[in-house]
């Protein structure tokens, strides 16, 4: 599933992510309490959340409260202009953060599943493209003015 970003500074183009948004949104705080039903503080996200919208057969809007959240779901979540630069300053430290992990050893990356997380190493390296992808959202929230996720 790709997400589209539309940013509100029309001079700029936008921006694509996939399941890494998932990812930044879970190290911005909000991925963990969106998808726990009855979660009612969202880091940076407020109880726009809980209520959006969809577009029925007919076209007409529908308006969804179950428990998934707008912000995951395409349907043009509106991330306010503060809000982006602070999703921005969290994506470059975690990028930051990961620059810095030195590459998993053998055993490390051998680690059968079953290992329970406080045996793992933490944090965890993840895929290059992604802090790379980090690092370039992080340029482009800063300059957004804002965007709606698609």
């Amino acid at each position: 599933m790709s997400y589209d970003l539309h940013p509100n500074n029309q001079g700029l183009p936008s921006f694509c992510m996939a399941s890494d948004w998932l990812h930044l949104l879970e190290q911005c705080g909000a991925y963990f309490a969106c998808v726990h039903k009855d979660a009612r503080w969202y880091a940076v996200f407020d109880e726009r959340m809980s209520t959006h919208y969809h577009h029925d057969d007919d076209g007409a809007p529908e308006p969804m409260t179950d428990n998934y959240p707008a912000i995951i779901c395409n349907c043009g979540f509106e991330v306010t202009d503060e809000e982006a630069k602070v999703m921005a300053r969290i994506a470059r430290n975690y990028a930051a953060i990961q620059r810095s992990l030195p590459d998993p050893t053998e055993e490390e990356q051998n680690t059968p599943i079953t290992t329970p997380d406080h045996l793992r190493p933490f944090p965890k390296k993840i895929r290059g493209d992604w802090v790379e992808n980090y690092e370039r959202f992080a340029e482009w929230a800063e300059k957004s003015q804002g965007f709606k996720v698609y």
